[in-house]
């Protein structure tokens, strides 16, 4: 069966495709009408390639041979052509919507050529008919260049270009058939048809040419030779497509011997033993065919399938397959270009990008040999859709804020990357991220279609907190949590001795209640003043003390630093001596120094220094700062800042800059820990000095003492031992209404946060003067030495039911007549007395048979227990009757 494309042409603004179709019923047969003809490249209505007036009105066909041509079955489109894939993209990205063709043409450049063998059906032996036609583009039309030859000098026919003029030529002994060749003006760069028809039936008398030349299906020429008559003469050589085999006769009966090389594109070579009519020639010039039944086309190259070094035959004869010399190059562009019409825009475009913003389809139709073809591409637009819960810092740098990621749309599995440039805590391929400083995120989130979206969210950072409430925030207030105790007082600093508060190791001692000598005025020495509360730096704290570093000036080393550190030994970490001044090599820490000798190597500046360095290995923080004399015997004030919501630390030494640095402390330096250690250190070497610290208020240093382990510190914190109950009322103070702070609403504090009018701020209470105060101690439990016993009795009596209980400080009895326990009221009830006593009296058990009674023992309105119960059991009187006989 033959299959093929037909393309019909029509003149208008663009290229439209006609179907011809294979139907599923058999073979369906179209008579075309009208030859009108678009192509977006090459054609135009009425003046195609420089030739006027083609044919527009209907044609017949009249004869066998031309319904040959007509009625060959068309494939599909889509053997062809591949239509537009349903797509899906990203959201803000576009989709190229496009029909490619399968449409091949071989490209010759330089020398390549293909040659085809001698062979009788084309040019050994007398044709009395012959049609040859191709498609082609020439890169420049201005030099000779062969298309088609086959022959020589004496005898032989040839299509060629000169001079932007394409020529169709038949010789014989010599000389052309009608004296001239035919030609016709062409352009570079532009496909054009060309066929040439020698028809040897045709006599002088019939008043027609025998010789004619057709561009793009229209005659440009033609002669009539009366050698024509006997036919084409035959004539062994060269048969070449794209060159000069030999001598060829050229216009004029000139000849060359030159190659004349073709360098272009040609596509669908087709050479019939017969001759076509021009409406043949007009269906043929578009007919893409798969397979041939015409038993006179002896060759068909369609450049679709084959190999760079040979082209297959289509008509199925091997012996006419062509033979490619030097190369060659099949390639996509073909003069059957298609175009698709879109509905959405009313456009012919081949390829079109379109960018959706939701799912779409596009309808189009593709038209091929007047025959619709309806179809649709679908753009599925993929958008993921991002949102999240944010939970800011509660307190500055607390390192607990939180997003809570919610992703949409997209096609699962989705990948998470989250980034920072100021924040801290995260953990970047999690969807979730918890534990988070104030800062800016960014997540970037991918799915499975590689499609991606991001959004940026803000941690804001935990303001200085008020933890009362009362509008004097933590950081001036001296009372927190209004529990009538201090803070000093919960921060352990109620002490009048410094050895109450530092730990001394090594050379280190405490010389008096308020000063530390870290190193005596010998060679060599290593001193440690640990501080036994940690510090939280979620909060930000001010300290000061006095520092003397001896009066030894120019033989005087090695100074003193402040150490701040997570170093697993705690309290009793303890650094190097010489140039580490007693803090080098302690771990997850940084050291604040008062630096009294020039140590070169590291950075140092001659003078006496201030500067800031990481104490496990001593790479400096922040750059050395001179401090003056520091080594004059006289005591110098020191105060250090912690700035919690800009993380910054900095020191000064009698006002003067001695260190600052901003930036991730708690995760770059200390581990990711906010509670931390502090401690003062010294050293000397070959040098020496004697070298103290002392403080005037202790208060005023910041601590995080945390009794209970909470994580909330006991200023903090209305239940420090978290023994369930009130540190209000284990002090021994008032709480009218409960709330766990001192006194009744509303409440009045002073300027430094302190309640008014409520009592407290006397020493909490210590009720087992175990040196422990109850309010940091979880006291031993209520213990029953008695309890009620049950009784039995007759009415008209009265009876009492006791407890002891070491511990306890109130009673409250309660009675369970049957529907559960409750407290027995002192107003209104003239049964019961002492109901919150240790004894409860019972006036007159009569009805009270069965009842439960029993004592709730308590300490401190809240520790509570219950004695056991015991049951009344009342018995009715027997009255005695006498009977008096008659």
């Amino acid at each position: 069966m033959t299959m093929l494309l037909r393309r019909k042409r029509w003149c208008w603004f663009a290229m439209v495709w006609c179907l011809i179709g294979f139907r599923a019923s058999g073979l369906t047969v179209f008579h075309e009408a009208g030859v009108g003809f678009v192509d977006n490249q090459n054609h135009k209505e009425g003046v195609c390639n420089g030739v006027d007036n083609i044919p527009q009105n209907s044609m017949n066909v009249s004869s066998a041979d031309d319904l040959s041509v007509l009625s060959r079955a068309e494939i599909s489109i889509t053997g062809f052509y591949t239509p537009p894939q349903d797509q899906t993209i990203c959201s803000g990205s576009s989709a190229i919507l496009e029909i490619t063709s399968n449409e091949k043409a071989i490209d010759l450049k330089s020398n390549q050529y293909i040659s085809i063998s001698n062979n009788s059906d084309i040019n050994t032996t007398v044709h009395n008919e012959r049609t040859i036609a191709l498609w082609f583009k020439v890169d420049n039309s201005s030099s000779r260049q062969v298309l088609y030859e086959e022959g020589g000098g004496v005898n032989g026919i040839s299509m060629y270009i000169e001079n932007n003029e394409v020529y169709v030529n038949i010789w014989e002994d010599r000389t052309t058939f009608g004296g001239s060749a035919i030609k016709k003006t062409i352009q570079s760069d532009k496909w054009y048809h060309l066929a040439f028809v020698y028809d040897g039936n045709v006599t002088i008398s019939s008043g027609m040419n025998n010789f004619k030349g057709y561009l793009n299906g229209v005659e440009f020429g033609g002669v009539y030779d009366s050698r024509g008559e006997n036919g084409l003469k035959g004539h062994s050589g060269d048969i070449n497509i794209g060159r000069s085999g030999g001598s060829l006769i050229y216009a004029g009966d000139s000849s060359d011997n030159n190659s004349n090389y073709f360098s272009g594109q040609i596509d669908e070579f087709k050479l019939w033993n017969k001759a076509l009519s021009q409406i043949e020639i007009e269906n043929e010039m578009d007919n893409v065919m798969t397979s041939v039944s015409d038993p006179k086309m002896v060759i068909y190259y369609s450049f679709n399938n084959d190999s760079e070094a040979a082209i297959g035959n289509v008509e199925g004869d091997a012996s006419h397959d062509g033979i490619v010399h030097n190369g060659g190059n099949l390639v996509s562009e073909t003069p059957f270009v298609p175009t698709i019409r879109w509905h959405d825009d009313n456009s012919f475009l081949t390829s079109r990008s379109v960018s959706p913003a939701i799912t779409t389809t596009y309808d189009y139709t593709l038209t091929l040999h007047d025959n619709d073809t309806q179809g649709s591409v679908t753009v599925t637009v993929s958008e993921i859709v991002l949102s999240g819960d944010v939970t800011d810092e509660t307190r500055p740098v607390a390192r607990d804020g939180a997003i809570d990621l919610t992703v949409s749309g997209g096609t699962l599995p989705y990948t998470f990357l989250w980034s920072t440039t100021d924040g801290a805590g995260l953990s970047s391929g999690d969807e979730d991220q918890n534990g988070l400083g104030n800062g800016q995120y960014e997540v970037l989130v991918t799915d499975a279609n590689n499609c991606t979206a991001s959004h940026v969210y803000t941690i804001a950072a935990g303001a200085n907190r008020d933890t009362d409430g009362d509008g004097i925030t933590d950081d001036v207030d001296e009372d927190d949590d209004n529990d009538g105790i201090t803070d000093c007082e919960e921060n352990g600093l109620d002490v009048m001795v410094v050895g109450d508060l530092f730990i001394e190791s090594g050379d280190a001692s405490a010389i008096n209640d308020s000063e530390i000598r870290l190193t005596p005025d010998n060679f060599n020495q290593a001193g440690t003043a640990m501080y036994i509360h940690r510090l939280d730096l979620r909060d930000n704290f001010i300290f000061n003390f006095e520092a003397n570093l001896g009066s030894r000036t120019s033989d005087g080393a090695d100074g003193m630093a402040l150490i701040f550190h997570n170093d697993p030994r705690g309290t009793a970490a303890i650094g190097a001596d010489g140039e580490g001044m007693g803090a080098h090599g302690i771990a997850n820490g940084i050291v604040l120094e008062l630096d009294t000798w020039y140590n070169s190597h590291r950075g140092d500046i001659p003078s006496d220094h201030g500067c800031i360095w990481k104490s496990s290995d001593m790479s400096i923080i922040s750059s050395p700062i001179s401090l003056g004399e520091l080594e004059d015997g006289d005591w110098h004030d020191v105060q250090v800042i912690w700035n919690a919501s800009t993380s910054t630390i900095l020191y000064t030494v009698d006002r003067v800059l001695a260190g600052q640095h901003t930036g991730d402390i708690i995760n770059d330096y200390f581990g990711g820990a906010h509670a931390i250690y502090f401690g003062l250190t010294a050293a000397t070497g070959a040098s020496r000095n004697d070298q103290r610290v002392r403080f005037a208020d202790f208060c005023d240093l910041p601590s995080f003492v945390d009794t209970d382990n909470d994580g909330t510190p006991n200023s903090e914190d209305l239940d420090s031992d978290g023994d369930g109950c009130f540190d209000v009322i284990e002090a021994g103070f008032t709480d009218p209404n409960n709330d766990g702070e001192l006194g009744d609403v509303p409440l009045t504090v002073d300027a430094n946060g302190l309640v008014t009018g409520a009592g407290g701020y006397t020493t909490p209470a210590d009720t087992d003067g175990n040196g422990t105060q109850d309010y940091v101690e979880v006291g031993p439990p209520i213990v029953f030495t008695q309890h009620p016993s049950d009784v039995t009795l007759c009415e008209g009596n009265s009876i009492s039911f006791t407890v002891a209980a070491d511990r306890g400080d109130k009673y409250q009895w309660q009675v369970d007549t049957g529907s559960g326990w409750e407290n027995i009221s002192e107003v209104g009830d003239d049964v019961y007395s002492n109901q919150t006593t240790t004894t409860l009296e019972v006036s007159e058990v009569a009805g009270l048979n069965g009842n439960k009674y029993r004592c709730m023992v308590s300490r401190n309105d809240c520790y509570e227990e219950s004695s056991n119960e015991a049951t009344l059991t009342v018995n009715k009187k027997v009255r005695t009757l006498a009977i008096q006989r008659l």
